[in-house]
């Protein structure tokens, strides 16, 4: 704090800002003003917008010109750099659908700002039929707002050969009393998860019998076999399979074509 005057004090003068650096200019009365580097003020938690604080000065002095002289205050107003978001830890994951290791994958959910009231952030994934989400909804109070919550993606085998691995969104909703959490006052970003498909084309056919082979005789009651034939997968439309035997005048099938639909896909 700097002291100027143009009448000179006759003894030791004190001045004693509440905050801040001053200048005091003296011609038989003082005046205030902002110098030095500035007033740092610490924003209180769960505190909406600017604020304002009163600086107020007392002086004190041998010299009885100076002593408990009315000085004039300061405003200081304090511009609140905080924004109310939900921070995640990361935009991507990657699960797989088959069972074991590699089929989760977890991030977490935190708040930036310290809440007025409690706030529920709800996950969700689009595709459920791919991928799931657990837990169903995630709480942060005004004491546990910056406390990283997790949330975990799990793959699901859908029995379906997909063209390349699909990608679901997971989408995140707030709900609050609070306004600057609540609904579609606040933006919050997604993840994207990768599942990892385990599932591709195919037929199987089984063949009955010790050893498994398809037998048969010319005539009496061998003279007939079943083997079965199933997808692998789930088709995502009809399929037929067309049943053709070189030498008719030696063994005939019964079923020329099979068809397959998504629900008897895997029915022999």
């Amino acid at each position: 704090m700097d002291i100027v005057s143009k009448d000179l004090p006759t003894g030791v003068t004190t001045v004693t800002p509440d905050i801040s650096y001053v200048t005091i200019v003296d011609n038989d009365a003082v005046n205030i003003s902002e110098s030095g580097s500035g007033t740092s003020v610490t924003e209180a938690t769960g505190v909406v917008g600017n604020r304002s604080a009163t600086i107020s000065h007392s002086a004190t002095s041998t010299d009885a010109k100076y002593d408990d002289i009315g000085i004039a205050s300061v405003t200081a107003t304090v511009v609140n750099n905080d924004t109310a978001a939900v921070n995640l830890s990361t935009a991507t994951v990657s699960v797989a659908e088959a069972s074991g290791a590699g089929r989760t994958h977890t991030y977490t959910v935190v708040l930036a700002t310290p809440p007025t009231h409690e706030v529920t952030i709800t996950p969700t994934s689009e595709t459920p039929t791919a991928a799931t989400v657990s837990p169903g909804t995630l709480t942060f109070t005004t004491g546990t707002w910056n406390t990283a919550q997790p949330v975990t993606v799990t793959g699901v085998d859908d029995n379906v050969d997909h063209p390349g691995n699909p990608s679901v969104t997971v989408s995140h909703s707030a709900t609050s009393s609070d306004g600057n959490y609540n609904g579609n006052t606040i933006s919050i970003a997604s993840v994207t998860a990768t599942v990892v498909d385990n599932d591709g084309a195919g037929l199987s056919i089984n063949e009955t019998g010790t050893p498994k082979e398809t037998r048969v005789t010319e005539s009496g009651s061998g003279n007939t076999d079943t083997y079965t034939v199933v997808l692998d997968t789930v088709p995502t439309g009809s399929v037929k399979i067309a049943a053709t035997y070189d030498d008719p005048a030696a063994a005939r099938v019964s079923s020329a074509t099979l068809t397959f639909t998504t629900s008897n896909y895997n029915t022999g």
